[in-house]
């Protein structure tokens, strides 16, 4: 591993050598992959049946994978496995919003940031 992070609840959250980002929950026997970071960029995929949020109309992103790591400025988001958005980073985190849930906590690396779908358009490639 490149980078790892454990934090209070025993979430762990890593940057293997090949840029491959996993979240491990302390809830949940498996880790997940959230994307990879290449060539200064973070690549995400989402499918707006399943990863949507549809009350705010939104696509949530790991609020400490951006806040916390500088080796990325820019969030590839592909959605549906066809259209590309170049979101630049800062726009998430000023832009989106926080949005609290029963397990996520603030200084859970399960806490997400979200930005609205409409608001990512403008970022289409």
């Amino acid at each position: 591993m490149e980078h790892k992070t454990i934090d209070d609840v025993g979430n762990e959250l890593s940057v293997a050598a090949n840029g491959k980002v996993m979240l491990k929950l302390a809830s949940e026997e498996r880790a997940r992959a959230i994307g990879v970071i290449s060539e200064g960029k973070l690549f995400v995929e989402r499918d707006s049946f399943r990863h949507l949020h549809r009350k705010s109309n939104s696509y949530g992103f790991n609020y400490h994978l951006l806040k916390d790591f500088d080796t990325f400025s820019t969030v590839m988001l592909k959605e549906n496995g066809a259209t590309t958005f170049a979101i630049p980073k800062e726009r998430i985190l000023e832009d989106g919003q926080i949005m609290f849930f029963k397990k996520a906590r603030t200084g859970s690396f399960e806490l997400q940031i979200f930005l609205n779908k409409n608001d990512i358009q403008i970022w289409k490639q």
